[in-house]
């Protein structure tokens, strides 16, 4: 009898997210490389999920008849992992309240009780009670960075030993190099925008985009011919940031877009003059690289995961010193990128950051089943 992993997939019901990516990059590798394991997703919206994994034999799909997390949970998943005798199951952060088989789940990041003052209190207490009471329920553990795994064994030291890093990566066949005049003139003939810095988040607080902003508006850049472009739905309010788009709202340069297409996204990133990634706090930080693979210039703040991305150096600030990042912010405008410093940054991110690597640790958790 084949192996059966079975993956809670109900990400891909809401907004995108980095889980959402993780979970379709390690599984588009894994679905190929194990035509011996037969491969559950369950979700809402299973249609979406066909679209993303595709329809081969050795993949399944299983249509969720509730949506509260609390229902899923604490009925349905139990009985779907035993209906279909799943060997192994795999969720992100949350295991479901009974152990019916093999549990691994992956705790991205446990980021809410190291900037407590970005969260309320209710969100930190009920984070925490099933983050913890998951990880001692789960037979594995893995976490997306060696940040991640510092602070969750830092907070449940339980899980040392028993957590592994499987880390997010970058996929080359998105994320491509191409003539970066194709990208500048498909972004000016569709969207009308020209010369602009970027930056691709969901807007949260600790994401910081208010710091871009009023640099940008400080530094008065828009008068330079340079846009400012912000790609990401509003996840948490960030009142700095709205009252400044409220006063500015005659700001012809500021051009925010909720979602757009996969394909834009990458003219984007391609096209921009600069990609700049000033979050505060990260479990992992995908978009800095994404932008870096296709040889754009980046800016990345220096906190939490992102500590991890040495070979941006110089190219790294402090968050929370606006005038370091505003000399750092001119100085990348200023000077013309140089071509083997971006060089270099590819060729570290591609040796590195690899969906096979991530996806072999789950290949050896499959074959010891």
């Amino acid at each position: 009898m084949k192996k059966r992993i079975f993956v809670d997939a109900h990400v891909f019901d809401g907004e995108f997210q980095g889980t959402v990516t993780y979970i379709k990059e390690i599984y588009n590798v894994l679905i190929k490389e194990r035509p011996d394991v037969v491969f559950y997703f369950g979700a809402n919206n299973v249609n979406n999920l066909k679209n993303i994994f595709g329809t081969p034999d050795n993949v399944k799909f299983v249509k969720y008849k509730f949506k509260s997390s609390i229902l899923r949970l604490g009925v349905e998943l139990p009985i779907i992992l035993l209906f279909n005798r799943i060997d192994l199951a795999h969720f992100q952060y949350v295991v479901p309240f009974f152990k019916v088989c093999k549990f691994m789940t992956t705790i991205h990041d446990v980021l809410f009780l190291d900037f407590k003052t970005e969260f309320s209190k209710f969100y930190i207490l009920q984070r925490n009670f099933f983050y913890r009471n998951s990880a001692r329920l789960s037979n594995y553990i893995f976490t997306v960075s060696n940040y991640s795994k510092e602070r969750i064994e830092h907070y449940f030291p339980f899980t040392k030993n028993k957590i592994m890093v499987s880390q997010n990566a970058v996929n080359l066949e998105l994320f491509y190099l191409g003539s970066k005049q194709e990208s500048k003139k498909y972004i000016a003939e569709k969207y009308g925008i020209s010369k602009y810095i970027l930056y691709v988040s969901r807007i949260e607080p600790r994401k910081k985009h208010d710091l871009l902003l009023k640099s940008y508006l400080d530094l008065k850049l828009f008068e330079q011919g340079i846009s400012l472009v912000f790609i990401g739905k509003e996840s948490l309010k960030n009142d700095f940031l709205n009252e400044m788009v409220e006063k500015n709202l005659n700001l012809e340069k500021y051009f925010y877009f909720e979602s757009i297409e996969q394909k834009d996204l990458r003219e984007f990133l391609n096209g921009a003059e600069l990609f700049v990634y000033p979050s505060l706090a990260e479990g992992f930080g995908i978009p800095p690289l994404e932008a870096a693979v296709l040889k754009t210039p980046v800016l990345c703040s220096n906190k939490t995961a992102m500590s991890d991305f040495v070979f941006f150096k110089e190219d790294l600030f402090d968050p929370e010193n606006k005038q370091e990042f505003e000399i750092k912010l001119l100085e990348k405008l200023k000077n013309k990128p140089n071509e083997d410093h971006l060089d270099n940054i590819f060729e570290k991110i591609v040796a590195t950051y690899r969906w096979e690597d991530s996806a072999n640790k789950i290949n050896k958790i499959l074959n010891n089943i």
